[in-house]
């Protein structure tokens, strides 16, 4: 039937209230159209949320598994590939289908430091997260030179992982 928009009341429901915080909380907008006699059109607009796909490059099976877990219980972050090695991940790396990759700087055929210059160098617009067993003071600095966009150790990857991945991909630095 309509409701009067004029009216300050009909727009103050709890009902409708609540429609406009649920949209507001998934950043979305919520449009109300509406006559009397000609019934309501109520619009709710909301972003789809992208979804963040990465590649894991680590020779520990074990830290790769690890990270599946931690990765699936997620709902915006997939992994699209993986690889214990350089030649590997350059076989199945797609710089057009990947948001991340997480890069280990120890490998058994190639340093990570070689294999960051060598993405960046494919598109340097690919942020890399580099994982290490060693300590941010050890590396950190220089992984950023090389162009990485985080530095995260492995002894603290489990707490931060997530945060870390949605920061980068963002285009801010961990």
């Amino acid at each position: 039937i309509g409701m009067d928009e004029k009216q300050p009341a009909n727009l103050k429901k709890l009902g409708i209230i609540g429609m406009k915080e649920r949209a507001y909380i998934c950043g979305g907008v919520l449009n109300i159209k509406s006559e009397p006699g000609n019934g309501t059109k109520i619009e709710l607009i909301i972003p789809l949320q992208k979804m963040i796909k990465i590649f894991i490059v680590d020779d520990h099976s074990l830290i790769r598994e690890g990270f599946r877990k931690i990765i699936g219980q997620t709902s915006d972050i997939s992994i699209i590939g993986e690889a214990g090695n350089a030649k590997d991940f350059f076989k199945g790396f797609d710089v057009n289908t990947c948001d991340l990759v997480v890069l280990d700087i120890n490998l058994p055929d190639k340093n990570g430091l070689e294999v960051l210059k060598e993405i960046k160098a494919l598109n340097p617009g690919t942020p890399v997260l580099m994982l290490s067993m060693y300590s941010e003071e050890r590396y950190a600095v220089r992984t950023f030179k090389a162009g990485a966009s985080g530095y995260l150790s492995k002894e603290k990857a489990a707490e931060t992982l997530i945060k870390a991945i949605r920061k980068t991909v963002r285009g801010g630095r961990y």
